[in-house]
């Protein structure tokens, strides 16, 4: 079974369940019926079949409640274009992280790729933009239209997203509104 970070938190609490009452993995594991395994699994975020988390709760001590919450809607302005929608993500991170330094710093990038690779229109286009001023770049990352999904590239937002953010962009989980993990 896949992990998550749910998966983490709910093992982690666990955890904390049975170190709080005095109990090793083991003897956790025989009071629910389990493996010393099995335990150390569950606690690791590698096993959260309900069933088996509320016998390794009950095990401690520990009180399981569960609540819901409603699904955070993500924006979908390109419909099934998994990728265009997620470079909308980005580019709405972005806009929000614009300040003079990463402008500039986007522009030299820019800059440094149009003599490097040619003079291409999405270049001129995005110094352009960048001459306009921050306000003019943070609509274009965040429009929704085809002029968007046109200037929008993973390496669009290099001055303003880590490689670690771009990478959980195009993982499973989208985060929502725009924010960061």
């Amino acid at each position: 079974m896949a992990r998550t970070r749910k998966d983490e938190a709910l093992g982690a609490s666990l955890r904390a369940a049975r170190r709080a009452s005095g109990l090793s993995q083991a003897a956790a594991a025989k009071a629910a019926g389990l493996t010393q395994a099995h335990v150390s699994l569950i606690e690791r975020g590698m096993d959260a079949h309900l069933s088996i988390f509320q016998r390794a709760a009950a095990a401690v001590d520990a009180e399981l409640r569960l609540e819901t919450q409603a699904a955070r809607v993500v924006p979908a302005p390109y419909g099934g274009d998994e990728i265009a929608n997620r470079l909308y993500l980005l580019g709405r991170l972005a806009a929000k992280r614009l300040t003079a330094k990463r402008l500039a710093e986007f522009r030299d990038w820019i800059a440094r790729a149009q003599s490097r690779l040619g003079d291409y229109p999405y270049f001129r286009r995005w110094l352009e933009i960048i001459n306009e001023g921050p306000d003019s770049v943070a609509a274009m990352l965040t429009n929704r239209g085809e002029a968007g999904r046109y200037m929008r590239s993973v390496a669009t937002f290099r001055p303003f997203v880590s490689q670690a953010e771009r990478d959980a962009y195009f993982r499973r989980e989208l985060p929502p509104d725009g924010d960061s993990h």
